[in-house]
């Protein structure tokens, strides 16, 4: 018996079943008494002389107490046991540790070992913690050169002359071939000769693993994949407990791969195991859920991936499409079967939270993958603006529209950011641009946007932004604070503020494609006026940014954007960063990155009349008249 029940008899907690051994739970040397809310409900004997009691609260927490072979408190964590009998545990857990590796993760038909029982009655914390104590470091190679020698299955030293063979090529091609083909091709990292795989273990949320193996030499080998488009993040063997990467400084984070792989296996097992055992699979590419989303990330990664499997892949052999989150907004633009007609009737919304995605797909026979890119094309932009525009105008927007052409007055987007990587005085600096506006093209309509809703058009739902945690007031409501600011202080003017913070994503895209340019400050912003809408612009951020910033070309160089129109920088010499400004928060601190900052007045009224003359001239007061 690995675990049994606790019974509550006579105001006292004991463990079921013990026989004649000792049963009552203790503390100080008295029975116990758990604070209100928390129950024991089983304890696991699998580790005898040491009993671990788990408690869960009436809000679902777990908890464990740690317990001798007299049922008395010792610890609530294994950090807090005595050196000896940690060591004890992690002597105890080791063996069930390679017994999990041995016959689930490097056998070719797996199969539930009787290591899995003795982990029955222990919570996923308890479990992790066993793992964290009793899993040795994997061994990582970074860009590895030449031969390697590993201790093969039966002993014998087995060279390992491919492996540079097994790590190229773009997993993407791989995915788009294997759609039609009904597997993942991928070379032996002995000999280079091919293989294929029809098995996904969805490791992370962003990280894949693909099964391999090579009968030829008793070899199973995992295949990895990140959050890098179009490369192989690593090769796994956990036999040997090593990893290699072509990719140098991330042999670091591989230390923990036999660590993450087991406890995928002991978490996942009921579903994992008739998965490896099954055959027929169906593929299947997934999608962001809301607690990662970002609205240029969907874009800029996901939607150009599924761009390229519809233009590649042949429709009879078009992958299911997971959506997680569906009810929360996770589709930005539109509904990617909007978006997407091919994919009518293959879009699965069922999965609800992410976290289950990989009992999803075993139970569902899935071999899934993230079908991602980097390239937005002018074809994929008009999808998406067609899309959208079907939930996306309200009948204000129509109206107002239809005024403003008829007014022929100017329409000018100013892109806002609040939280961080803004101006140390933002509303005044938004004062400051519109003035010069009306100054400049008369009766003109600026269009204020940020944050937009995830649900329709409630501000509630906004969209987060990165590092921003449970505690922070969402930026809308410090936006909203903002549109109310300015349309107060140019309610007598010639100036017409409207107000999309907090407004859904189509109607964003409404506006943007009606405006002649925007400003706005570097960030998310600009999947919208840029890979979208296409707008010219003028971008704001911090000299550090402007100076240093490896991807501050993503929203208008050609590697990343078919078609790009005008994109223009703030001089980083105008700009002063203040790195002692207050932010409304950041995802950490002090990075100059995040740094607020102040614009010099000249330089940016000089770029502003630039754009003026180059994409509103008819509307430029101050332009010569000709007679």
């Amino acid at each position: 018996m690995t675990a049994c029940d606790v019974v509550h008899r006579d105001g006292e907690w004991r463990l079921a079943g013990r026989g004649g051994a000792p049963d009552l739970v203790k503390f100080a040397g008295a029975p116990a008494v758990f604070q209100p809310g928390w129950t024991p409900l089983q304890a696991n004997l699998g580790f005898l002389p040491t009993i671990f009691l788990d408690l869960r609260h009436r809000d679902g927490s777990e908890a464990t107490w740690i317990l001798d072979a007299g049922c008395e408190h010792r610890a609530s964590r294994l950090a807090d046991l005595q050196s000896a009998t940690a060591l004890a545990l992690k002597a105890e857990m080791q063996p069930v540790v390679w017994a999990l590796c041995r016959t689930i993760l490097c056998d070719a038909q797996p199969c539930r070992p009787a290591a899995l029982d003795r982990l029955r009655g222990l919570n996923a914390g308890m479990i992790d913690a066993l793992l964290d104590l009793a899993v040795a470091p994997t061994r990582c190679v970074e860009q590895p050169g030449g031969d390697f020698v590993i201790v093969a299955s039966d002993g014998s030293d087995l060279r390992l002359q491919a492996i540079d063979r097994t790590l190229s090529g773009n997993v993407q091609e791989d995915f788009i071939a294997a759609m039609s083909s009904g597997a993942i091709a991928c070379a032996s990292p002995v000999d280079g000769h091919m293989l294929f795989c029809r098995d996904s273990l969805v490791i992370g949320e962003h990280r894949n693993a693909y099964r391999f193996f090579d009968e030829r030499h008793d070899l199973m080998f995992y295949v990895g994949t990140t959050h890098f488009h179009d490369a192989k993040s690593d090769l796994f063997i956990p036999a040997a407990n090593i990893a290699f990467t072509s990719h140098a400084g991330d042999g670091a984070g591989l230390r923990r791969m036999l660590r993450s792989f087991v406890g995928h296996v002991v978490h996942e097992a009921d579903a994992l195991l008739p998965y490896l055992l099954s055959t027929g699979r169906r593929f299947a590419a997934v999608c962001r859920g809301v607690g990662s989303l970002h609205i240029g990330h969907h874009l800029w990664n996901e939607l150009t991936g599924l761009d390229r499997i519809v233009a590649r892949v042949p429709p009879r052999d078009l992958p299911l499409v997971i959506v997680p989150d569906a009810n929360e907004g996770s589709e930005v633009f539109a509904p990617l079967d909007c978006i997407f007609p091919e994919l009518a009737g293959r879009i699965d919304r069922t999965l609800a939270r992410p976290r289950t995605l990989a009992d999803f797909v075993y139970r569902n026979r899935l071999c899934v993958v993230r079908a991602l890119d980097d390239h937005v094309g002018l074809a994929l932009a008009a999808r998406i603006r067609r899309a959208a525009a079907v939930s996306g105008p309200t009948a204000y927007d129509l109206s107002l529209a239809a005024r403003l052409e008829d007014e022929r007055r100017p329409v000018i987007l100013l892109g806002v950011r609040v939280e961080n990587r803004t101006a140390v005085d933002l509303q005044a600096l938004l004062i400051d641009i519109i003035a010069h506006l009306r100054d400049r093209l008369g009766r003109v309509a600026i269009i204020l946007d940020g944050h937009n809703a995830r649900i329709g058009h409630d501000p509630l739902s906004s969209f987060g932004s990165f590092g921003q945690m449970p505690g922070h007031e969402h930026p809308v409501f410090t936006e909203l604070r903002l549109a109310w600011a300015l349309q107060q202080h140019f309610s007598d003017s010639a100036v017409l503020v409207v107000n999309l913070f907090g407004a859904s994503v189509p109607r964003s895209l409404f506006w943007a494609e009606r405006c002649a340019f925007f400003v706005g400050f570097w960030g998310a912003g600009f999947a919208k006026y840029r890979w979208v809408c296409n707008r010219p612009g003028l971008a704001l951020s911090n000299s550090w940014n402007l100076r240093h910033r490896g991807d501050l070309g993503i929203y208008h160089l050609p590697r990343y954007q078919e078609g790009g129109s005008e994109l223009r920088f703030m001089d980083p010499g105008c700009i002063d960063d203040d790195a002692s400004a207050t932010l409304l928060f950041a995802p950490t601190s002090p990075i100059p990155t995040y740094s607020n900052f102040s614009v010099d007045r000249a330089c940016l009224i000089q770029e502003l009349d630039m754009m003026i003359r180059s994409h509103a001239p008819s509307q430029d007061r101050s332009a010569p008249k000709r007679g």
